[in-house]
């Protein structure tokens, strides 16, 4: 009887340790993923001054996983060449026109994942190693709209958080119609006609069109929101959402974590809703796996990366820190879209991420 009784425990400690650790591991490899796709991002604008490493380091220091800033090593950051052929990484300081960074949480290292329940069989922690390669010279990329770019207003304007280095690459494959008095702070690449706004950067003609995958719900998430319709402050914590419908009309929406929403149906935002992420913190990331509209109206500054390659993205007001990439980018009365290095355009988890044609390719092992 006592032989059958630990045995019973022995597995009820397995089954435990499988939904308590394995959630925990789970949570912090999109953590990692971010991190080294954040750091990887950076860490391109480094190579034209040889400061890739500071970047990267600076970029992943920001990102915590599992509640500790990601700490990179300079064997972790590694300048080369991708062959969009072979898709192959290859290290080198010839030419080179990528940077691949490589976030490790490894019993090696001593920074492992920890485990709580499964150490009563025997497994003390989990590695977890992710990796993003980034290639530069594509045209464009952290700001997109692939069929339009329109800006409607005088006062908007298309810029780089002030608080970082470097300028924003602003795409299209199809139409600009903007008002002469908008502006756009930095790099213009483009298909056809040229944009009729201020531009402070170069101007560029892409050889050939930029691609984006359309987003995919995963397979595994960590709820199903269904359609959301909210005013008032709340929390949401961290973790993979599905949601249908979605529509914010006020108040503060802070972060427990860094959250990811699949969204099939609209978005909308307005009033005074703030998406807050603890400056920066955590990452708040839209995924528009539909054609449907992502409209942002609210008057206030929201930190996000939007991924909607099908979808039609119209800023209306307010301050949107982060990326965007949209099928049709619109933007009026006064709005601001301000890029930022640790909200890149973000790589969908469930597709293994956006093709080397957009400036990332993933590569992850557990």
């Amino acid at each position: 009887m006592i032989l059958y009784f630990g045995v019973a425990i022995v597995a009820m400690f397995g089954m435990i340790s499988f939904a308590v650790d394995y959630a925990r591991v789970h949570a912090a490899r999109l953590e990692l993923d971010n991190a080294v796709d954040a750091a990887a991002r950076y860490a391109l604008t480094g190579l034209s001054d040889g400061t890739t490493l500071a970047k990267a380091q600076t970029a992943a220091s920001a990102n915590r996983v599992d509640g500790t800033p990601l700490s990179l090593q300079a064997a972790d950051v590694e300048v080369g060449v991708w062959n969009s052929t072979t898709r192959v990484f290859t290290v080198s300081s010839t030419s080179p026109n990528a940077v691949r960074v490589t976030g490790r949480r490894t019993a090696a290292r001593g920074n492992a994942v920890p485990l709580m329940f499964a150490r009563v069989v025997g497994q003390q922690s989990c590695d977890v190693t992710a990796s993003a390669v980034v290639l530069g010279n594509v045209g464009g990329g952290d700001i997109a709209g692939l069929s339009s770019v329109h800006l409607q207003s005088n006062a908007t304007r298309i810029e780089r958080l002030s608080t970082e280095s470097g300028t924003v690459n602003v795409a299209s494959n199809g139409t600009w119609s903007t008002n002469s008095s908008a502006q756009i702070a930095g790099n213009v690449f483009y298909r056809g006609s040229l944009p009729t706004a201020a531009i402070t950067g170069t101007k560029t003609l892409m050889s050939s069109n930029l691609a984006y995958p359309s987003a995919t719900a995963p397979a595994i998430y960590d709820a199903d929101f269904g359609s959301i319709s909210a005013s008032g402050s709340t929390t949401l914590a961290a973790g993979v959402y599905k949601a249908h419908n979605v529509s914010y009309s006020g108040g503060t929406i802070s972060l427990g974590g860094n959250v990811d929403i699949y969204i099939s149906g609209s978005c909308t935002i307005g009033g005074n809703t703030t998406f807050y992420t603890n400056s920066g913190q955590y990452k708040l990331r839209f995924f528009m796996t539909s054609s449907a509209s992502f409209t942002y109206t609210s008057t206030g500054t929201s930190y996000m990366a939007i991924y909607a390659p099908d979808s039609a993205v119209a800023i209306n007001d307010g301050v949107v820190v982060g990326s965007v990439i949209a099928n049709a980018l619109s933007m009026k009365s006064g709005a601001k879209l301000r890029y930022s290095s640790l909200l890149p355009p973000p790589l969908d988890p469930s597709s293994g991420g956006i093709d080397e044609s957009s400036g990332s390719v993933r590569q992850r092992s557990s």
